[in-house]
């Protein structure tokens, strides 16, 4: 267990994680969306994100999607391709069981 300081040190270098986690269709991504203020991770009637997502704070909105297996990583900052470049990497319908070797950690 870490302690008061070390927390400390670890916000103020930007090195805090919050997790957010729980069931299926319980609206994490909803959630983050509201929180970073716009849609820019999908959202649908079924599970949609498939793979763990992480966010980091910005000048600009970004998406970068790095692959286990040496592809070349996909990153755009154009905000409308956003949620589009998630969800074909991201979704369990456009990349089942990771078959596209989304790298899943930071």
């Amino acid at each position: 267990m870490i302690g008061l300081r070390e927390l400390q040190t670890r916000f103020d270098e930007r090195l805090l994680r919050v997790a957010v986690i729980g069931q299926f269709k319980r609206g994490k991504s909803t959630l983050l969306n509201a929180l970073l203020g716009a849609p820019l991770l999908p959202t649908g009637v079924t599970p949609v994100t498939a793979l763990p997502t992480f966010i980091g704070a910005g000048r600009q909105d970004r998406v970068r999607i790095a692959f286990s297996d040496g592809k070349p990583s996909i990153e755009t900052v154009d905000t409308a391709a956003i949620p589009r470049c998630w969800n074909a990497t991201f979704s369990e319908a456009q990349n089942p069981r990771n078959r596209l070797a989304v790298e899943t950690s930071p």
